[in-house]
């Protein structure tokens, strides 16, 4: 099993308006959805999702129609169940040794 990639990244932030602002600004991203604690970005071919935690953090998103069998898989590879992000958030997210986050995107 691999797990693919999808185009979506959050990033932790100080400011989720400030940094929507900036970005559209200078990488013609344009804000496609929004809600009281997250602000998604289209620029390119990635959609963005600034999350006003104060972590700075980034986590990178993967497709899996299998989580249990994605989060085995991880766990081989030095990840972790994140459970304080996966609780917080209600998908599942693992960490990697160096800090890295994963979300296990679900997928039909």
């Amino acid at each position: 099993m691999r797990l693919p990639f999808n185009n979506c990244i959050a990033i932790g932030v100080a400011d989720m308006k400030q940094t929507a602002s900036d970005f559209c600004r200078a990488f013609e991203a344009e804000i496609t959805d929004q809600k009281e604690d997250w602000i998604e970005l289209t620029a390119g071919p990635f959609r963005l999702y600034l999350v006003e935690d104060g972590t700075r953090d980034i986590a990178f998103s993967v497709d899996t129609n299998d989580p249990e069998a994605a989060q085995r898989l991880l766990e081989a590879n030095h990840f972790a169940l994140d459970a304080e992000t996966t609780d917080r958030v209600g998908e599942k997210f693992m960490i990697q040794s160096d800090g890295i986050r994963v979300n296990l995107n679900l997928v039909q």
